[in-house]
């Protein structure tokens, strides 16, 4: 079972040492209840790298907040 890092309240992540956006995709679609395949977790990738105007998402560091708010709309749909 992934470790609980995400805010609930917020929607957001805290990016600690050793993360990288495929980590924090997976964990964050199985603490909520989503299938965690390559496909959604690709696809939560894209998301992030949009919400949080990330230009490679290869480039995150230790300290970044991450806003998720609405990635995970309604029975998975995105509201982005």
């Amino acid at each position: 079972q992934p470790q609980q890092h995400f805010e609930k309240l917020l929607d957001t992540y805290i990016v600690k040492k050793g993360d990288n956006l495929y980590k924090i995709a997976k964990n964050y679609l199985i603490e909520n209840g989503r299938t965690a395949s390559n496909k959604e977790i690709y696809s939560l990738i894209r998301k992030i790298t949009v919400l949080n105007n990330i230009e490679n998402p290869d480039k995150i560091f230790k300290g970044q907040k991450l806003h998720l708010d609405g990635l995970l709309g309604i029975k998975g749909e995105s509201f982005i």
